[in-house]
């Protein structure tokens, strides 16, 4: 039951001599992995047309493009709008360059599905749209500043006050402190490095898998999802926490463009 259900292995290898399905042998439970490259997680089926799940039916496929067109077609009609309305340029041209996440994910997620017995392609879909997520982040944060009229504006109205102190906001360590100009930057430049790692990430991924070094899922040692994981999760925890901060600091400003 601790079996995780992967592609690359057939489901005859993982039934082993106690399976159902007539002439499925598979090796025996005490078999040990030898060499080097031995995998933390045991072996799982590979999934292919002669043994179809849900995902891999045309009714799903019908259902998630249904889903995605409508998105796409709601998420059109609202970057047309904001074009049409174009009244604010230096503010809506952020929420232009946010809104195209949405067609951004889901066609990424659709793809994925289409090709969801080949896992190879979702990684050169998942490039662009990991890059596309850090321009997002950027804009983003972009945007909280034009709403605040830029750092000066931010700083003439936060300087000074001290900082709530809170568990449950994550704050309990900045007890004592004031908001400050180090302050700001720390959340500015520790949110922006997620917009550098991420792209970098994405790449790498592509390398590792162009050498066979990289397999979705394989916290081995010797692949590089391992470590690719480690990087990209120290990034977007320190992003969010950071941005959280920000917000913290600043949600009484930005309760007027909620």
């Amino acid at each position: 039951m601790f079996r995780l259900w992967r592609r690359d292995v057939p489901l005859s290898e993982r039934l082993g001599e106690g399976s159902p399905f007539p002439g499925s042998p598979g090796p025996s439970s005490s078999a040990v992995p030898m060499g080097p490259n031995i995998s933390w997680l045991s072996e799982a089926p590979l999934l292919g047309p002669d043994q179809p799940i849900f995902l891999m039916t045309p009714a799903a496929q019908a259902v998630s493009g249904f889903f995605v067109w409508t998105a796409l077609i709601l998420t059109s009609h609202q970057i047309y709008m904001h074009l049409r309305f174009y009244t604010s340029p230096r503010e809506q041209r952020h929420i232009v360059r946010i809104l195209f996440i949405v067609p951004i994910y889901a066609f990424d997620s659709w793809l994925s599905l289409l090709f969801f017995t080949n896992d190879q392609y979702y990684v050169y879909f998942d490039t662009i749209r990991d890059c596309y997520e850090a321009f997002v982040i950027y804009n983003f944060l972009s945007l909280c500043y034009e709403y605040l009229g830029g750092e000066s504006a931010i700083m003439a109205e936060i300087r000074g006050k001290p900082i709530e102190s809170s568990c449950m906001y994550g704050t309990c360590c900045l007890r004592g402190k004031a908001y400050s100009i180090g302050f700001l930057r720390f959340c500015k430049q520790a949110t922006l490095q997620f917009c550098v790692v991420k792209p970098l990430m994405a790449v790498i991924t592509v390398i590792l898998q162009a050498y066979s070094k990289y397999k979705d899922g394989d916290f081995n040692v010797a692949s590089g999802y391992l470590y690719v994981t480690i990087i990209y999760n120290i990034s977007v925890s320190l992003s969010l926490y950071a941005l959280f901060l920000f917000y913290f600091a600043t949600r009484a400003l930005l309760s007027l463009y909620s």
